[in-house]
């Protein structure tokens, strides 16, 4: 699988199933374990897409909208896993919390493949996708690791 967006897509159906895996847990040792691992994906999911791919879509206006969006949603997100790392997962905060960040990551998740990676196709060479394909799974091998 070398093709960036659909390794891109593979890690955010990972970080939907860390959801699942949080309505299956039961105790708050549980709820940190989980949240440990969908914030390692969702730190080093963002530092790629903004160190690999950012700086290629830049040069396409028609994209600057989405990819203004897609920095907004970054940072929203970061700023709720801070809120989160604060709390107590056997708190009700931390799970009114929990549920706010799947609203977020929900949203941005299908911004990105609804809109942001249509335009990528339509804009981007087969051959720019196919290095950031292979730059991207580089990366994913030395960072993704499961941190359970």
């Amino acid at each position: 699988m070398s093709d960036p967006l659909n390794i891109l897509k593979y890690e955010h159906d990972k970080i939907d199933d860390i959801f699942t895996y949080f309505a299956q847990a039961t105790f708050p040792t549980q709820f940190q374990q989980l949240f440990d691992e969908l914030q390692h994906r969702l730190v080093t999911h963002f530092q790629v897409e903004e160190e690999m791919f950012f700086s290629i879509l830049e040069k396409y206006p028609e994209i600057s909208p989405s990819l203004s969006e897609t920095n907004d949603q970054h940072k929203l997100i970061k700023e709720k896993l801070a809120d989160l790392t604060i709390l107590n997962p056997a708190s009700s905060a931390w799970s009114q919390g929990i549920t706010q960040l799947r609203l977020a990551i929900t949203n941005y998740i299908t911004e990105q493949e609804n809109r942001l990676y249509a335009l990528l196709r339509q804009l981007v060479s087969e051959r720019e996708l196919a290095e950031l394909g292979r730059r991207l799974m580089f990366t994913k091998s030395n960072s993704l690791q499961p941190v359970r």
